[in-house]
């Protein structure tokens, strides 16, 4: 199936700098942030001072740091699970618009039949109406007459 690909209007380029900065500079920024805590929890974990010194408090920096890459690692999964899924999300909607366009074209010729139906049978109820308002005034006329 070939993909239809129109030129990007300016409404285009806006929304996906809005989706770039609402998206992906976020998950970019949180990403250093969290590469930034990890490399000053080993900066401060194996200073000078701690090396050769106190074994306890480079254990426990050591142990931290094991931890923290651990709580990264768990997550990771998810993130690019939802990564994938929203990748594929946005491939399955550019895949299927051509359907939805077409659908679309469809619904509307099928809604100008309807209304082009029901005013016909608008216009029908409202002739049988005068129809029956005009017998109804014969059958009093000829009851009045005694015919």
């Amino acid at each position: 199936m070939s993909e239809f690909k129109s030129p990007l209007t300016d409404r285009d380029r806006q929304l996906r700098q809005r989706v770039w900065l609402g998206v992906y500079l976020p998950m970019v920024l949180g990403g250093l942030v969290v590469l930034g805590l990890v490399v000053v929890v080993a900066v401060f974990g194996f200073r000078e001072q701690n090396v050769g010194g106190d074994p306890a408090s480079v254990l426990g920096d050591v142990a931290a740091i094991i931890v923290i890459l651990q709580v990264l690692i768990v997550l990771l999964l998810p993130l690019a699970l939802s990564v994938a899924l929203a990748y594929l999300s946005f491939r399955l909607v550019r895949a299927v618009h051509p359907l939805l366009k077409r659908g679309q074209e469809l619904t509307e010729q099928v809604t100008v039949h309807v209304k082009r139906l029901m005013d016909s049978l608008a216009v029908a109820s409202i002739r049988v109406d005068a129809q029956s308002a005009r017998w109804q005034v014969v059958k009093r006329f000829l009851r009045r007459s005694n015919v």
